[in-house]
């Protein structure tokens, strides 16, 4: 988006949406997910099942913190990770 009152205006609300509606609850990669990084990391790597860089940290995230990943993204399955896709209809 170009330069200019509208880019700065909606910049300012979505930094105000982040800052109150999110906040406590975006999950970060700390050094809880790091040693789940490498785990999963390295054993899609050794299975050639790479990850792209950011499926690398969002599983590890999830991982650490017993949470599931709502995705259609098939790349996360084999993390160890739970995956829900909300685009499928659920199973019964």
């Amino acid at each position: 988006m170009p330069d200019g009152k509208r880019r700065q205006r909606l910049a300012e609300q979505a930094t105000g949406m982040f800052a109150e509606e999110f906040a406590g609850r975006v999950l970060s990669f700390d050094l809880a997910a790091a040693p789940a990084y490498a785990a999963i990391v390295g054993q899609r790597q050794q299975s050639g099942n790479r990850l792209n860089p950011v499926d690398g940290m969002i599983a590890p995230i999830a991982h650490a913190h017993g949470a599931a990943i709502a995705t259609r993204d098939s790349d996360l399955a084999g993390c160890g990770v739970p995956i829900l896709n909300p685009w499928s209809a659920p199973q019964t």
